[in-house]
């Protein structure tokens, strides 16, 4: 959920600006962008928080395991 939203959040937000610039009459309500922004910073939270602390004592290089 939480790649959802860091993901799908500014895909919808460049959508509702193209939308919002081809007719006139659509404009977004300043709480969707506000609901919008809480639930990016949310799930980043989320994302960052989930991430390993610590390396894995069995890990001594410094590169990627393929």
């Amino acid at each position: 959920m939480a790649w959802s939203f860091v993901v799908g959040i500014p895909v919808l937000a460049v959508i509702g600006m193209i939308v919002s610039a081809a007719v006139p009459a659509v404009s977004i309500p300043p709480l969707a962008g506000q609901i919008g922004l809480g639930l990016f910073v949310a799930g980043l939270g989320v994302l960052i928080w989930r991430m390993p602390h610590q390396r894995d004592p069995d890990d001594d290089g410094p590169g990627a395991v393929v």
